[in-house]
């Protein structure tokens, strides 16, 4: 009898396993709004539901298969995806894009040339592994907004992780997705091409008087509190002072 049940009870126990892993990756933050969170090497991905459905991020290849199946646990498929926006040209933000291919992919020019071109150095695609690239039919332009109701997200250039890295920030929603810029008490580095450590530093003063209630960053948690002095707390590990 006992060793009769052993393959159902291991069977029971590991899809409640494969379920919760599912549902530990993705959080609906708001209405009309969830977050997958990296299980491997790759970024933060944001389901953005309204008049279109648009992704800001797409993870790396090696996690395409876990937003899929994340997107699916909610009720979306990969075909109901209109739009991916990019923060930047790193492949682990864009190399998880593969499943939506013939979409618009829109990425500033400064990075999207390199993704174009398919260049490994710039897009640190050796460094996760990736072989993807996506073919980025539009260019983000700085100041522009792409409104999509209930979102309306205006594009603002960020440089300093990359020379084409780019925030959204959504005033009527109290949203800003940082990409690599900010995360919760530190920043994106500096050190990859095209990374400056003085335009990261003026990029974060740039948003400093944003007024937003939630910080959804490329990497790690979300913040919702002290956005101010969270911000201040990066540009302090930038300045190599420790609090």
């Amino acid at each position: 009898m006992y060793l009769s049940k052993t393959p159902f009870v291991m069977y029971k126990m590991s899809f409640l396993f494969v379920f919760a892993y599912v549902f530990c990756m993705i959080e609906e933050i708001k209405p009309n709004l969830f977050a997958f969170y990296s299980p491997n090497l790759g970024s933060n991905s944001y389901l953005l539901i309204g008049q279109r459905t648009v992704l800001v991020d797409a993870s790396s290849e090696n996690n395409s298969h876990d937003l899929l199946n994340a997107f699916a646990s909610i009720g979306f498929t990969a075909g109901e995806i209109d739009a991916v926006l990019f923060t930047h040209g790193h492949a682990d933000h864009f190399s998880g894009a593969k499943p939506f291919e013939g979409i618009e992919f829109k990425m500033h020019k400064l990075d999207a040339d390199y993704v174009n071109n398919k260049d490994v150095m710039y897009t640190a695609s050796h460094l996760v592994g990736s072989k993807y690239f996506p073919k980025i039919s539009e260019f983000l332009e700085p100041g522009g907004t792409i409104e999509f109701e209930p979102f309306n997200l205006e594009v603002l250039h960020t440089p300093g992780h990359t020379q084409g890295s780019v925030c959204f920030f959504d005033h009527k929603q109290k949203l800003l997705f940082s990409g690599d810029l900010l995360f919760k008490g530190s920043v994106g580095r500096w050190d990859l091409p095209s990374g400056n450590k003085e335009q990261l530093i003026n990029s974060l003063n740039s948003i400093k008087n944003l007024d937003f209630e939630i910080l959804l960053p490329g990497h790690g948690i979300l913040v919702k509190e002290q956005q101010q002095g969270n911000i201040e707390a990066a540009l302090k590990v930038l300045s190599g002072v420790f609090i």
